[in-house]
């Protein structure tokens, strides 16, 4: 991993592996998009039933260079009791004004495991406190622009959705990483709520669920107290990149004067973003027709 100071984007987790499980793949596309992004894990795990702290301090790093990230912070703030106290809030916020984000991915404060809870409110705190000129830490004060949260065993409406369809593998992988957790059946250690084959069948699952609701192969819910604001309702809600109708990949052929070749497009209700503004689209039999001010194309 290259050892960058500050980043755009950092992903807090209670334990190494929670933010592969929940943002996981939202953090390699970003990266993907050439956003830096960081890690901290606010426990070295020494309270799990599987593996060590050093195996999974070794996973948890070949799982960030997996995803991408450009370092990945530890601290040990106590696993199966994690501290929520002065002390360990001052840690996170020494950590925050260090790597300067300017969004922080948390787990959300509605979970099974106690630590998750813990770690959400500390976590969501410390982006507080660390912008308070007042406060000396021996670094400058710096407060990210929004604290967002994924979920962990626990679902919650998400305030919006990330299309990881394109690195779903890539999650996966970086979740795989920590062989000590999941699944192996070459493992003798004993059996946990993670460890068997339906867990990571069911991550798979949720992110198809996830992405259905926005006709897309796979995605990654998030709940922001601070809706997004957009400039372009229109523009916020479609992919220019992929074409899509229904969830169904569009086969495009282009006519007309000027109609440019392999047009991309996608859909939201009947409303279709194309390189050079809106278009309309209308149904004719089998195929859509759609017009824009480059000519039209024919698709289905």
């Amino acid at each position: 991993m290259n050892e960058r100071e500050t980043v755009e984007i950092l992903a807090v987790g209670a334990h190494p592996d929670d933010v592969e499980l929940g943002c996981g793949g939202t953090l390699a596309l970003l990266s993907r998009r050439g956003r830096s992004v960081g890690i901290l894990d606010l426990t070295r795990g020494e309270a799990g039933t599987r593996g060590t702290p050093q195996t999974r301090a070794a996973e948890a790093a070949e799982s960030a260079r997996i995803l991408g990230a450009l370092f990945r912070d530890g601290l040990a703030l106590g696993d199966g009791n994690l501290r929520t106290d002065r002390s360990a809030a001052l840690e996170v916020i020494h950590v925050i004004r260090r790597r300067r984000p300017r969004l922080v991915f948390a787990p959300l404060a509605f979970d099974r495991h106690p630590d998750h809870v813990r770690a959400s409110r500390l976590v969501t705190d410390a982006a507080f406190y660390a912008g308070l000129r007042t406060l000396e830490t021996g670094r400058a004060p710096h407060r990210p622009q929004q604290v967002v949260y994924y979920p962990s065993t626990f679902l919650a409406e998400p305030t919006f959705l990330v299309d990881v369809t394109e690195v779903l593998q890539v999650k996966l992988a970086a979740i795989r990483a920590f062989k000590s957790q999941f699944f192996d059946p070459a493992s003798m250690e004993p059996a946990t709520f993670i460890s068997s084959p339906e867990f990571l069948e069911g991550v798979t699952a949720r992110a198809r669920a996830f992405g259905r609701l926005a006709n897309a192969g796979a995605a990654e819910g998030f709940v922001s107290p601070r809706p997004p604001l957009l400039a372009d309702p229109l523009a916020a809600q479609v992919d220019a990149l992929r074409a899509r109708v229904w969830g169904r990949p569009l086969e495009v052929a282009a006519e007309g004067p000027g109609a440019p070749a392999g047009l991309a497009l996608a859909a939201y209700g009947l409303g279709f973003l194309v390189e050079d503004g809106v278009a309309a689209l209308h149904r004719a039999g089998p195929w859509w027709r759609l017009s824009t001010s480059a000519g039209h194309a024919l698709a289905r």
